[in-house]
């Protein structure tokens, strides 16, 4: 069972490793165009609710 999840582990790394790489290549190529496109302005984000007392109390979430 240890040999099985370990083998996985070691191919699910192996892909998302290849996955960022091939992400980082694509970006690079957007970044050499000549002309890049301006990004739109983030929107300010609304005010948090302020949250009631009870709810500050510290919880251990597992």
């Amino acid at each position: 069972m240890g040999i099985c999840l370990g083998t996985i582990t070691i191919i699910l790394g192996v892909m998302m490793s290849g996955h960022r790489n091939g992400y980082k290549d694509k970006q690079q190529e957007q970044n050499t165009d000549p002309e890049p496109e301006p990004e739109p302005e983030p929107e300010p984000e609304p005010e948090p609710e302020p949250e009631p007392e009870h709810s500050k109390t510290p919880f251990l979430l597992v």
